[in-house]
């Protein structure tokens, strides 16, 4: 019974034993038949792809049925060549500067530094001798002012020395960054190159070569814009969003000791820039720039190409082949592990299949492009491309401005020796005017003395006396003439050396000093007529010349400074000639001023027209020359408010001149007005009167 038992049970183990060999037969045939269907569908899909491969993405989907595409795209197109062609560009312009705040850099900063403490001791000088000249406070200004002016000239030697190290400096600044070990004739001569790449690169014709391409990628960016607006917003819905350049720090930067001077400066050789600041210490601008857009464009290419997609497949069938090579499916060495890893690889590939053709069913390659960041990159490119032509512009403008201020300031140094000298000059011309003056005097009152005695039949006396106060005369007018000149001399010094005015006369403006004959006296005219109206007029003569003097008394000073300057200000061909002004001493109880005016032999209009009786022609032509005389000083704000003939003077040469315009009263007494011209800029009038 026991093996009878034990028989059944080996019977019922080998019975179980055989029905699970013909489960797993069973399953593993089933699994064989799954496996060649799923590789069936593999093959046929990636004959599908390969055919939409084919095809290619830019023509199937959405885009089929839109034959505006190669429209709303051209423009753009044309924009990345634009761009292409500005990069191209920037890579053979010379180094620029910046940030835009900071070009001059340290160097300009003590420039403006130097140039203000000057200016500051400059106003310090010309105020005490402004004093000086008007007699206040005399004698502590003039001790004064000598402290003032050596202070002055110490720190117009430190602003020639700034000026000279800032062109120095910028020059090395726009050169390739010079090793500290090259010699400083090599570091003289790279940095004349720079400054000669510049001047060449800013040549008017390059300049507007430059201006013509920035013109037309303004309108290809003006016509994307137009496209971007009609098309929108299905144009660039789907875009990805890029990262501006300007937003990642650039680790191309070294920092350079420039030769002499104090300040480092910070080099970016690749992108052709140079910064007096630690570029990695302030934020970079969040700007897009031209290469964002053509990175973006490129991208857009690449995805409208499907070449990642496809790569992305065919790797996935790649590694789906070698999975089905290295696992022996159908042998009994195969593990479930292999297995599993062999249907993953599968499952990858069946999905990157699926992936690329959802790709070509449903993609708009109008939706995927950035167009916002090639508008942005554009408009980007157009701002950073002015500022590199204004900083170049900035920077060479600097140069010439700092060489031709550094010229005159060193001038100035120059000139500060011979200034003693002309002052020396002209003092000694003034003492010898004063010795031949009273020499004339004496031989006058020797002259007078001697036809006092009557010795009137004395005729070899008389002649001798007469040539005696002549050669008086004429050693007194050479001496003037000397005076003049230095004192012309003296006068090209005041503008820069303000002090020289301690040795010119007082009280004259600075308006008149031009016109300022400090050594002349009426004595020095022939007087032949005076004429008494409002004020004292005298014809004189002088060197055979005839003149008019204008007297004014020691009250009327101020209206004798008006009027003068008012004359001189007044310049005009149809306008009465100012030629001279100067005071008269010779009365030690008054002092009288004077104005020399050139004598116009025809005299008044009315007069002139009474003697000469000139045909219509004549009297128009002096008509139409008083009108320009009159809208002259109309464009001057002037009104003279007394036009009449006898304020018409019409001289040897058939010309008018407009005189009465410079007293002080008002309508009819000779007077004149100020007014604002903006009242009259409707329409443009004359007053006559």
């Amino acid at each position: 019974e026991a093996q009878k038992r034990a028989e059944e049970a080996q019977k019922r183990i080998a019975g179980q034993l055989e029905r699970a060999e013909a489960d797993e037969k069973e399953r593993q045939e089933e699994q064989r038949k799954a496996e060649g269907q799923g590789l069936l569908r593999l093959h046929r899909r990636m004959a599908a792809v390969r055919r939409l491969r084919g095809r290619g993405i830019s023509d199937a989907g959405p885009l089929v049925a839109d034959p505006d595409r190669q429209r709303v795209l051209r423009p753009f197109h044309a924009l990345r060549e634009c761009l292409r062609k500005c990069i191209s560009a920037r890579a053979n312009r010379p180094r620029i500067l910046g940030p835009p705040q900071a070009e001059l850099g340290p160097p300009g900063k003590s420039v403006e530094e130097t140039r203000s403490r000057l200016a500051d001791r400059q106003r310090a000088v010309r105020e005490a001798a402004t004093r000086l000249r008007h007699g206040a406070e005399a004698e502590s200004a003039d001790a004064d002012i000598e402290g003032i002016v050596r202070d002055r000239d110490r720190h117009r030697n430190q602003h020639w020395r700034a000026l000279t190290d800032a062109i120095k400096q910028l020059q090395w600044a726009l050169a390739v960054g010079a090793p500290g070990s090259q010699t400083n004739a090599e570091v003289d001569a790279q940095s004349r190159a720079a400054r000669q790449t510049v001047e060449d690169w800013l040549q008017p014709a390059n300049v507007e070569n430059l201006e013509k391409e920035l013109q037309r990628l303004q309108h290809l960016v003006e016509d994307c814009a137009r496209c971007a607006a009609e098309e929108a917003p299905r144009l660039g819905s789907q875009a990805v969003e890029v990262v501006p350049s300007g937003l990642t720090l650039d680790a191309g930067w070294e920092a350079h000791q420039p030769p002499g001077g104090s300040h480092r400066l910070w080099v970016h050789v690749a992108r052709n820039e140079a910064r007096w600041e630690d570029p990695t210490a302030a934020p970079p601008a969040a700007l897009y720039r031209a290469v964002d857009a053509l990175a973006a464009f490129e991208a857009w290419e690449a995805q409208c190409s499907g070449a990642a997609a496809a790569a992305a497949t065919d790797a996935a069938l790649a590694a789906a082949q070698d999975a089905l090579r290295q696992t022996p499916c159908l042998t009994p060495e195969a593990t479930d592990e292999a297995v599993s890893a062999l249907m993953q690889r599968l499952e990858q590939a069946d999905a990157a299949l699926t992936a690329e053709e959802r790709l070509h069913e449903d993609f708009d390659a109008l939706a995927l492009f950035p167009v916002s960041v090639v508008l942005q990159g554009a408009m980007g490119e157009l701002t950073w491309h002015r500022h590199e032509m204004d900083s170049l512009q900035r920077v060479l403008q600097a140069l010439r401005r700092w060489e031709d201020e550094g010229q005159v300031v060193k001038k100035n140094m120059e000139v500060e020796s011979a200034r003693d000298l002309k002052v020396n000059k002209f003092r000694d011309s003034k003492a010898d005017c004063k010795k031949l003056r009273k020499a004339l005097v004496k031989e006058q009152l020797l002259r007078t003395l001697r036809n006092l005695e009557d010795k009137e039949d004395d005729d070899d006396v008389e002649e001798e006396d007469v040539a005696a106060v002549r050669a008086a005369k004429q050693n007194l007018q050479n001496a003037e003439k000397e005076s003049h000149a230095a004192l012309e001399a003296l006068l090209e010094l005041e503008s820069d050396f303000p002090e020289v005015v301690r040795w010119l006369t007082e009280g004259i403006p600075h308006v008149l000093l031009p016109k300022w004959r400090a050594e002349r006296l009426l004595s020095d005219f022939e007087i032949q007529d005076t004429i008494r109206c409002h004020n004292v007029v005298h014809r004189a003569q002088l060197d055979g010349r005839t003149y008019a003097l204008k007297e004014f008394s020691h009250g009327n000073r101020k209206t004798w400074e008006r009027e003068a300057a008012r004359l001189l200000r007044a310049a005009h061909p149809h306008v009465v000639e100012l030629l001279a002004v100067f005071e008269d001493r010779s009365d030690k109880y008054t002092t009288k001023f004077y104005i020399q005016m050139p004598w116009y032999q025809m005299g008044a209009l009315d007069t002139w027209v009474q003697n000469e009786q000139p045909d219509a022609r004549s009297v128009r032509r002096v008509l139409a020359q008083t009108c320009e005389a009159v809208d002259h000083l109309h464009s001057l704000g002037i009104i003279h408010c007394d036009i009449k003939p006898s304020n018409v003077l019409v001289g040897a040469d058939g010309r008018a001149r407009l005189f009465g315009f410079f007293g002080g009263g008002g309508r009819g007494t000779g007077g004149c007005r100020r007014f604002n011209w903006h009242f009259f800029s409707d329409r443009r009038r004359t007053f006559l009167g």
